[in-house]
C-alpha cells in the first residue's frame, strides 16, 4: 500500500536555524519571484491533499480497465491543420546544485531523528532476540552484542557506503591483514565483528507490533521517512517521469514479482516519479501486490506538483486519451506512448504496421488531445497535450553509416526519448557503485537500495548537465578522482578530448558537473562553448 504522509518520526515543522545550515539542491523558503518562474511548482510549505490509494496490479490486467469502446462518440477528433493544439511546452528550469560536502548532504536525509528511531529498533529487536533464546550457545559471536549509538551507526553507515567504491569479493576482505588487499580505515573505524554484529540486528520497526495485513510493515516508518524527505528537500524541473524499477530479490516474500520482458525478471517493483534531467527520485510506491486503477497510481506519484505547470511523460503502460484529459485539468501536460484501445480515436486504432510507410504519420485530436500514429521501424503510437503537429530533424545512428544520418521525427517522440529516461539515470547512477551486499532479510537490501541513488552521481558519459554553461566558473572546481580498489590515482578519458576524437587521458574531474577533464583548455571550452567538440 503506497503511503504518502509521513511516518510516526516525522516532524511536521523543522526550526529556521536547521535550514539555514543544510542549504537544499533545488528549493528555498526565501526563493525570488524569477526563480519560481523559471521553475513551476509549489513551495516547500505548501500543502496539498494527498491521495493515499492501493497500488495497482500487473500490466496485462489493467488493459481491459482502461478500455474505451466507443472513443469517438463524446468528441470530434479532427486531422491536423483545421485547429492545432496551441499548448507548447518550455525548456527545463536548470535546478540550483547544493553547494555543501557530500557528507553534508547526505545528512539531509539521514538525519539525527531518522538514525535515532533505528539505533532504538535496532536495540530492540536484538534484547527481544537473546530474551527468545536464553540458552544461546557461549561462543557465539551474538554474545558479544552492546547497544548500538548514533555515532556507531553513522560510522556502520559509512562504511557501508564506502564499499561501494571499494570492491572486493567479500565483507571480511576489508578487514584483511594481508599488505596486498588491506585497507586500514576500515580496521581503525570500527572492528569486524562489531559491523557484522551491527548488520545482522539491524532493524527498522517492532516486530511484537507487526500487522499481519501490512506487507510493508518492516521498513514503513523508515521509507515513509526518507520519501517525504525526497519530497521536501528537492523541487524537480519542468518535465518529470513515471516508470517502475526493480530491485532484484528471489527470496521467499509475498511482494516479489515475475515479469519475464524485464532484464530483472524476480523481484520487488516501485513505481518511481524522476525528475527527467537529474534523475532525481522524487517520490515512490513499492507494489505489494493489491488492486487499484492506474489513475490513482500517477495522482499518488505526483503528490503536490498537479496544478504548476508540469509536463510529465510515461510509457504505454499508464497512458491514455481519459487520463490524459484529466490530467490537463489539473494543469498537468502529459506525453508518452499509447496502446491500443486506450481512446484513440478509430483510424489510427485500425491502423496496422503495413498500412504506413517508413516517415508518415497521421494525426488527429479533438482541441485537448492530440494522438499521433507514426511509422519507423515499426508503428509507433503516440499522444500529448502539450505538442504541435510538427517535424524535428535528429541524428541518429543506422548501420552501415559511419557517422550519424539526419532523420525527420514528429516533435512528441523527440521530447519523449529526452525525457523519459529519468529513472533509468537514476538506476546508472546506482550501478556504478553499488553497495548492496548479499542478505536473508529483504528490508536491509529495500532501504539501503532507496538510499543510495542520494549519492552524489555520476555523470552519463553521452549527457552534459545543464550548469556547465551557467558562466561562473569558480562553481566550476577540478580535483583528483577518487581512487579505487586498483588504482591509487586512477585516470579516465577526458571528455572534450573524447568528442574531438582524442584518445587522451586524465586524472582530474570537475566536481560540481562529474566529467573528468584536462585542466586549461579542455576545462574552459567545456564551460563556455555550447559546442565543444570542435
Amino acid at each position: 500500500m503506497c503511503r504518502s504522509g509521513s511516518a510516526t518520526i516525522l516532524e511536521n515543522n523543522q526550526d529556521d536555524k536547521a535550514t539555514d545550515q543544510n542549504p537544499v539542491a533545488n528549493i528555498e523558503n526565501n526563493r525570488d519571484d524569477k526563480a519560481t518562474d523559471q521553475n513551476p511548482g509549489p513551495s516547500r510549505g505548501s500543502s496539498t491533499r494527498r491521495l493515499s490509494p492501493q497500488l495497482g496490479s500487473d500490466r496485462s490486467e489493467s488493459d481491459d480497465e482502461l478500455s474505451e469502446p466507443d472513443p469517438d462518440s463524446s468528441d470530434e477528433w479532427l486531422p491536423s491543420g483545421s485547429t492545432g493544439n496551441s499548448r507548447s511546452s518550455s525548456p527545463d528550469a536548470a535546478p540550483r546544485r547544493h553547494e555543501g560536502g557530500k557528507t553534508d548532504f547526505l545528512e539531509l536525509f539521514l538525519t539525527d531523528e531518522l538514525l535515532q528511531h533505528i539505533v532504538d529498533q535496532t536495540n530492540l529487536y536484538a534484547h527481544q532476540y537473546f530474551e527468545a533464546r536464553p540458552d544461546n550457545l557461549p561462543y557465539s559471536r551474538g554474545n558479544a552484542w552492546k547497544p548500538v549509538s548514533i555515532p556507531e551507526l553513522k560510522s556502520f553507515f559509512g562504511l557501508s557506503f564506502l564499499t561501494g567504491y571499494i570492491k572486493k569479493p567479500n565483507l571480511e576482505l576489508y578487514w584483511s591483514v594481508d599488505e596486498v588487499d588491506a585497507t586500514p580505515h576500515f580496521s581503525k573505524t570500527m572492528a569486524r565483528n562489531r559491523f557484522l554484529i551491527i548488520w545482522r540486528f539491524l532493524h527498522y520497526n517492532n516486530n511484537a507490533l507487526q500487522d499481519g495485513t501490512d506487507k510493508m510493515y518492516k521498513v514503513h516508518p523508515v521509507l515513509d521517512y526518507i520519501v517525504e524527505k525526497f519530497k521536501e528537500l528537492y523541487q524537480p524541473g519542468q518535465n518529470i517521469c513515471i516508470d517502475e524499477r526493480m530491485m532484484q530479490w528471489r527470496g521467499r516474500v509475498s511482494l516479489r514479482v515475475y515479469n519475464p520482458q524485464k532484464p530483472v525478471k524476480y523481484g520487488i517493483k516501485s513505481y518511481i516519479l524522476c525528475d527527467s534531467v537529474t534523475g532525481y527520485c522524487f517520490n515512490m510506491c513499492p507494489y505489494v501486490g493489491e488492486a487499484s486503477t492506474l489513475p490513482e497510481i500517477v495522482f499518488s506519484l505526483l503528490d503536490r506538483l498537479p496544478g504548476h505547470g508540469y509536463t510529465l511523460f510515461m510509457d504505454n503502460f499508464y497512458n491514455s486519451v481519459t487520463l490524459c484529459e484529466r490530467l490537463l485539468g489539473t494543469q498537468t501536460n502529459v506525453c508518452g506512448t499509447l496502446r491500443k484501445n486506450r481512446g484513440e480515436p478509430q483510424i489510427i486504432n485500425k491502423i496496422t504496421n503495413t498500412d504506413l510507410g517508413v516517415g508518415e504519420k497521421v494525426v488527429r485530436h479533438n482541441e485537448r488531445v492530440m494522438v499521433v500514429a507514426w511509422q519507423d521501424k515499426r508503428l509507433v503510437r503516440m499522444v500529448t497535450t502539450c505538442h504541435q503537429d510538427t517535424m524535428q530533424r535528429v541524428d541518429v545512428w543506422q548501420r552501415g553509416y559511419k557517422d550519424k544520418v539526419a532523420q525527420l521525427k514528429p516533435e512528441c517522440i523527440v521530447a519523449y526519448n529526452s525525457s523519459m529516461n529519468g529513472v533509468d539515470k537514476l538506476d546508472q547512477n546506482i550501478a556504478y557503485n553499488p553497495l548492496i551486499r548479499r542478505s536473508l532479510n529483504w528490508s536491509k537490501k529495500f532501504l539501503i537500495r532507496s538510499v543510495e541513488g542520494r549519492r552524489n552521481p555520476r555523470a552519463p558519459y553521452n549527457t552534459d548537465p545543464e550548469s556547465r554553461l551557467d558562466g561562473d566558473l569558480s562553481r566550476h572546481k577540478l580535483e583528483h578522482l577518487m581512487p579505487t580498489s586498483k588504482k591509487v590515482r586512477p585516470a579516465r578519458k577526458c571528455r572534450v578530448c573524447a568528442r574531438r576524437g582524442l584518445r587522451s587521458e586524465t586524472k582530474m574531474w570537475c566536481q560540481s558537473c562529474c566529467v573528468p577533464l584536462h585542466s586549461g583548455e579542455c576545462f574552459t571550452d567545456y564551460h563556455t562553448k555550447l559546442n565543444y567538440s570542435v
